[in-house]
């Protein structure tokens, strides 16, 4: 499944694709991706497992390089909500508190 997974980001090259797991951390990402976490100032978000909702959403993270943070965000946290209004997974609960 993970080969699949490499071909599909492969194929997306030149343009940065990720995988997530049902918890949002990231399972694998194309080189594409690199420019975007090249100057992330609170390095602790990369640490592994990454989360991409917290690294997307904090602003030692990607979110001061989104013009349209306030839409983005809004936009997650309700997709997050939804997922969390239909699994309860306490990991998710646990994840919307936080952001």
């Amino acid at each position: 499944a993970m080969a699949a997974v490499e071909t599909v980001l492969k194929g997306h090259e030149p343009f940065p694709a990720l995988a997530v797991d049902r918890h949002w951390n990231l399972v694998s990402a194309n080189t594409a991706i690199a420019p975007f976490l090249a100057d992330i100032s609170e390095q602790s978000l990369l640490a592994p497992p990454v989360n991409v909702l917290r690294l997307s959403l904090h602003p030692g993270g990607v979110a001061p390089r989104i013009v349209n943070l306030a839409e983005w965000r809004a936009h997650l946290l309700e997709r997050l909500k939804h997922q969390n209004d239909a699994t309860g997974d306490p990991v998710l609960i646990e994840l919307e508190r936080e952001l």
